[in-house]
């Protein structure tokens, strides 16, 4: 038999083993979901970037998810069956994830886009030119290179990786875990949100004991002399206090007054 037959004849039979493989369990911490499925590959799956990573600005930039919340799926070619039955899963969650306000797109090679394939379905899809993006994040192909890498990110608007799960034939489980990262994402921002704001709500104070204190405090204190704090009301608790008795120089400025006859002005030129 030829060599390279028998290497093809080992791929399929590789190939039928990991289809009917158990599906993986998610492991990770917080919200991430770092999965390593079987694929036709005898090694581990090495997927691009870990949990917990950056992905890219500029790789985001080219996809569009810069600042974004995103589920970012890389598949191989535009009509083939895996890739397709990928596509629907994903198209028939896209409601879901736009409730989430996580926007999904579809990557493959712009050599294995098909435009009619795109407008079929309610999700975005970008073409990666020359596998650029690919080649970037280290994702690697499956079959001996027979087949594009199959592998979907959770991103959010940092850009940090809260899932990574790769498996060539198990198309809808990317959409089943991603939608599961996803949701518990959405509800980790929103109780951070609600937890940020009764952190900062203060009631308004409805007085107390300890400012009672302080108001009385202000009242016995002697006024200030000028300024605009003399020139406002009390409004305390306390009596207002007598006006203070006159100094003996005032009191004889008064009697003066009383007695002498003012020199000038009306009174002076009375007949």
């Amino acid at each position: 038999m030829p060599t390279s037959k028998a290497l093809l004849l080992a791929a399929a039979a590789a190939a039928s083993a990991s289809a009917f493989a158990p599906a993986p369990a998610c492991s990770g911490l917080g919200l991430g979901v770092n999965v390593r499925a079987t694929s036709a590959r005898s090694a581990p799956v090495s997927m691009g970037l870990a949990l917990g990573e950056t992905f890219p600005a500029d790789a985001a930039a080219k996809l569009g998810v810069k600042g974004k919340d995103a589920v970012v799926y890389f598949y191989g070619a535009d009509g083939s069956p895996s890739c397709t039955k990928e596509a629907v899963a994903f198209d028939a969650a896209n409601a879901e994830f736009k409730a989430l306000k996580f926007e999904v797109v579809g990557v493959r090679s712009d050599k294995e886009s098909k435009g009619e394939f795109a407008q079929r379905y309610s999700q975005r899809f970008v073409s990666d030119v020359d596998n650029s993006v690919r080649k970037q994040l280290g994702i690697k192909a499956d079959l001996f290179g027979a087949l594009a890498g199959r592998e979907t990110y959770v991103i959010d608007k940092s850009g940090t990786v809260k899932l990574v799960f790769n498996s060539q034939f198990k198309p809808e489980e990317h959409v089943a875990k991603a939608l599961e990262v996803a949701k518990l994402a959405a509800s980790a921002n929103k109780s951070g949100r609600q937890g940020s704001f009764f952190a900062n709500f203060r009631l308004p104070s409805l007085g107390g004991k300890k400012q009672d204190e302080e108001r009385n405090k202000v009242n016995k204190a002697e006024p200030a002399r000028g300024g605009l704090r003399s020139m406002i009301p009390s409004f305390g608790g306390q009596k207002d206090a007598a006006p203070a008795a006159p100094t003996a120089g005032k009191a004889a400025a008064v009697k003066l007054n009383k007695s002498a006859p003012a020199r000038g002005g009306l009174r002076s030129i009375k007949r």
